[in-house]
């Protein structure tokens, strides 16, 4: 039996609604109360829950879980407070909680060798198992899309970009390249898609500024079905980010036969491979040739969608959840 501990306001997917082994109990507070959350978790007595002992926990976020158990894994996507935090208290407040972790004798799953080796500098790297994340089952099935695009957007030809609105995914570069490229493609759009953590004023600014209200859309809170469509009839997906534990938009774009555009940074290059076009992202100019080149190449971008096509196997959600599974039931046996 799995007990999902969720926030009041987490949509559990179908699927998984769906599953005999799977029960759900939900926490009097949002996802979006991070603090409230975090003390919750860490300072709750187990009796508050009325649940008995567990075999394992896997804890998805720290600070790490009080509840009672012997076996107990920590999944890390990524560490940003401990490498691109501003805040010195959001930083020593991680350190303290990955020594919690260490001193209860936690293994760590996270989702690639970049991160793992980034994680080794603070954690003993024995203790710390490499398990990446799949490609969404939605984008395998290639999903028949029952929403349209807006019509100024879908005649165009557009670059995408999907993530959250944070100064890490680098969109005011973007936005600064696009704004040279647009120049020489009068028709050219720029799509960037996301939840707002923040930066999504400043990008509309941006926008604003370099007088792009028209070939640069901001867009949040869509369906799956429209997100679908941005990607197939996106020229390509760009993905600017400075620093990721992962990517899933690089393999929602491969599943969905988009050419990737991409952040020379070390975890994109273990996803992707050969099937993107790299560029420096601290740098605007090479972020423009880069875009401008698989803009110019339609034998370019077909070379790298059918690459896309073929890295994709490494991401496919039944072996991996088969590794998953097997690393619990090593866990449950060891200890």
């Amino acid at each position: 039996m799995f007990t999902l501990i969720v926030s009041k306001d987490y949509d559990l997917p179908p699927d998984v609604q769906a599953l005999d082994n799977v029960r759900a109990i939900r926490l009097p507070f949002k996802s979006t109360d991070k603090l409230l959350r975090r003390l919750f978790f860490a300072a709750l007595p187990l009796a508050a829950l009325a649940i008995p002992k567990f075999d394992m926990i896997d804890d998805l976020s720290q600070p790490p879980t009080l509840l009672r158990s012997t076996r107990r894994l920590l999944t890390v996507h990524d560490i940003r407070r401990l490498d691109i935090s501003s805040s010195r208290i959001s930083y020593y407040a991680y350190k303290l909680s990955l020594w919690f972790c260490r001193a209860l004798g936690y293994r760590v799953i996270t989702v690639s060798e970049a991160m793992a080796g980034q994680l080794s500098r603070h954690y003993p790297a024995s203790r710390i198992e490499v398990i990446q994340n799949s490609v969404p089952a939605a984008f395998l099935e290639h999903f028949s899309s029952v929403e349209s695009i807006a019509s100024d957007v879908c005649a165009a030809p557009y670059i995408l970009a999907v993530g959250h609105f944070e100064t890490r995914k680098n969109y005011a570069r973007l936005v600064q390249a696009f704004a040279v490229l647009a120049n020489d493609r009068p028709d050219l759009q720029l799509i960037i898609v996301g939840k707002d953590n923040g930066a999504e004023a400043s990008i509309h600014k941006l926008v604003v500024q370099l007088g792009l209200g028209a070939r640069v859309h901001l867009h949040s809170n869509i369906s799956d079905a429209h997100l679908f469509d941005l990607y197939r009839s996106a020229t390509a997906l760009t993905f600017p980010s400075l620093y990721e534990g992962f990517g899933i938009p690089l393999l929602e774009a491969m599943a969905m036969s988009c050419p990737l555009i991409i952040s020379d940074i070390d975890v994109f290059r273990e996803i992707a491979g050969e099937a993107a076009l790299y560029f420096d992202p601290q740098d605007v100019e090479a972020m423009c040739s880069a875009m401008d080149s698989l803009l110019a190449s339609e034998e370019l971008r077909s070379e790298l969608t059918e690459k896309g096509r073929k890295r994709l196997g490494k991401f496919r959600p039944g072996e991996l959840a088969a590794k998953l599974g097997a690393l619990y039931s090593e866990q449950r046996l060891i200890g």
